[in-house]
């Protein structure tokens, strides 16, 4: 129940279920299935909650995983972490537990898990300025994809592709594909994540009304239960996108850096900062 919940982004019901789950788990000594969802609280937290406190709990479940020697339990908080912390800005420390991850991935043979950290690793590298690194690594995430199943994850693929592209057909070319692959469902992590790199590849490539299309589409999307981490996104996908149009309001930039500083979403606070001086 905890899974599907997440699965239509109803965080606050997932992590409901998962808490009672565990509780069930300790219960009757079922320390193994513990061991294997304890990092979901982090997972579905990071949207309701700031970062800190999801790190927090995928720290618990790296040392409960660690510490019973559960391989898999072991991977998945590892992962989690590296994109958290990307998302905290700090850079240079997601690169150990993505590298770790990693590692665990490729000795079980889980190639899914492998796209996904190599599509993290991207992420990390193009926020530390490395493009071609970023571009190569994607591009080893996607090839998986192709191989094993694209419907896993292939939405944030290709909307960070976009956000890599470097004309605005080839963003519209990979924003159209992760696009199709939305229309056909998918689970709600990648929804979420493909409105929101499509916000700053429309806004990189100077189409404010597509970047609001998207913003909007998040909020819909989480209009039944709504997250803060997509409020914050789509507030800031309008105030910028209002900017680009030489709309700029300053009200809306400080909410917008309000909203994510409270969330501790660093990694997109620099462009309402650079937004709010160009207003003066």
């Amino acid at each position: 129940m905890g899974d599907a919940e997440y699965a239509r982004g109803r965080m606050r019901n997932a992590l409901d279920h998962f808490e009672r789950c565990f509780a069930l788990c300790r219960e009757h000594g079922l320390l193994h299935i513990e061991a294997r969802n304890r990092f979901m609280p982090g997972v579905t937290g990071r949207y309701l909650y700031p970062q800190n406190a999801a790190l927090t709990e995928l720290e618990a479940a790296v040392d409960l995983a660690d510490r019973i020697h559960d391989v898999r339990g072991a991977m998945m908080p590892r992962m989690i972490m590296g994109e958290i912390l990307i998302d905290m800005a700090e850079f240079k420390a997601a690169e150990v537990p993505l590298r770790e991850g990693l590692s665990i991935a490729r000795s079980l043979g889980n190639r899914r898990m492998e796209l996904y950290i190599l599509y993290e690793q991207a992420r990390n590298a193009q926020a530390q300025g490395q493009p071609e690194i970023a571009r190569d690594l994607l591009e080893q995430a996607i090839g998986i994809g192709r191989q094993t199943g694209i419907h896993f994850h292939g939405p944030r693929l290709f909307a960070l592709l976009a956000r890599f592209a470097e004309n605005a057909s080839d963003c519209r070319e990979a924003l159209a594909e992760g696009e199709a692959l939305v229309r056909k469902g998918a689970n709600a992590h990648n929804v979420l994540w493909f409105h929101r790199d499509a916000i700053d590849a429309c806004l990189a490539a100077g189409d404010g009304d597509q970047a609001r299309a998207h913003a909007d589409s998040l909020l819909a999307y989480t209009s039944e239960e709504a997250l803060p981490w997509a409020d914050f996104f789509a507030a800031r996908g309008h105030a910028l996108a209002d900017c680009a149009d030489g709309r700029g309001d300053g009200k809306a930039l400080a909410r917008a850096f309000e909203m994510g500083d409270t969330l501790g979403l660093r990694i997109a606070l620099p462009a309402i900062s650079t937004a709010q001086a160009q207003l003066g």
